[in-house]
């Protein structure tokens, strides 16, 4: 039966697109893909030829297809280079303005310089904490004594500091002497008014040697506090420093990300 014309063919078209129609077969082939065509007509040619042609017609309908599909796909793909060549550069500009916008110019740079002041501010602060408290501990030790009793000399911090030292040894050699012109001579001789007068110089000395050495205790005490808390002070300072740091770094990491991801 000969179908309604197309809107492009001919009645006459029609007609011999019906009658060719009618002398094919498609046969598919159990458990395959493959089909096999055949034509009946009259015409052994005529039916080799249209056999032949379906086939390769329909390989080519199947190409043409595919190539349409293709150029499509690369229509679509041609237009998301465009727009991801656009997000690259809006990514890119977006990290190039935050640089600028947070003095981040050199941001792995200005993280290892400032990461190794860290570390050397916390080693420095950590020395300066212990050697306050080895101040702070020998200032406690003399801040009450006495520096005019003997007692005093049973700290090491006095007994071993030099200038009591010297004077001790004084104080014993005048003591010694007396002692000595004390056997031969009888109170209130020349010899022994002079020692008497040299031994209380020699204590005065010795008085003050100790005074002075806590007096040095404690101010070496007092200065490791200062010390102590200048560089609790700087150390603080560098967190806070290194804290911004860190959040600039991790704000540029996300659009760096961003530019990556779109690149």
């Amino acid at each position: 039966p000969i179908e309604k014309p197309a809107a492009d063919e001919s009645a006459a078209e029609r007609a011999l697109i019906s009658q060719f129609l009618a002398g094919v077969e498609i046969i598919p082939e159990k458990a395959t893909r493959l089909v096999e065509v055949a034509y009946v007509s009259p015409s052994p040619e005529f039916a080799a030829l249209a056999a032949t042609t379906l086939a390769e017609e329909y390989a080519q309908q199947k190409i043409d297809l595919r190539l349409e599909t293709i150029n499509k796909n690369l229509l679509w793909l041609g237009d998301e280079v465009v727009k991801q060549e656009a997000k690259v550069t809006e990514a890119e500009t977006a990290m190039a303005r935050y640089r600028e916008q947070q003095n981040a110019l050199s941001l792995d740079d200005r993280q290892n310089i400032v990461g190794s002041r860290l570390n050397t501010l916390n080693d420095t602060a950590t020395r300066a904490r212990t050697t306050r408290l080895q101040k702070e501990a020998s200032y406690n030790q003399v801040q009450s004594v006495d520096p005019a009793s003997d007692a005093a000399d049973a700290f090491p911090v006095i007994a071993t500091n030099p200038g009591v030292v010297e004077a001790k040894t004084r104080v014993n050699d005048l003591t010694a002497e007396k002692a000595r012109l004390s056997a031969r001579y009888l109170p209130g001789h020349p010899d022994i008014i002079k020692v008497d007068e040299q031994l209380e110089s020699a204590r005065a000395a010795l008085v003050a040697q100790r005074t002075r050495v806590i007096a040095s205790a404690r101010n070496e005490y007092e200065a490791a506090v200062i010390e102590e808390r200048s560089y609790a002070g700087q150390l603080e300072s560098q967190k806070g420093a290194a804290m911004d740091l860190d959040r600039k770094a991790g704000g540029y990491l996300v659009l760096q990300r961003q530019a990556a991801l779109a690149r």
